[in-house]
């Protein structure tokens, strides 16, 4: 099943958690509102520097 990503404002308030779980799964949301377009996006911490040296192997370029 497709995840939605395109909200009504309306149905955004009703199903807030929803809208966070689709953001976090999905990336990035568009909640419609009358006069203009809300993006929500999802962005992970990163991880500490223990994990990332506890990794086997080159640590990659994005970390």
């Amino acid at each position: 099943m497709k995840q939605q990503t395109a909200w009504l404002r309306n149905d955004a308030e009703a199903r807030v958690r929803e809208l966070f779980d689709a953001a976090k799964a999905a990336g990035p949301q568009e909640v419609r509102d009358t006069d203009g377009t809300f993006s929500l996006t999802f962005i992970p911490v990163k991880g500490t520097l223990e994990d990332l040296f506890s990794k086997p192997g080159p640590i990659p370029d994005d970390e």
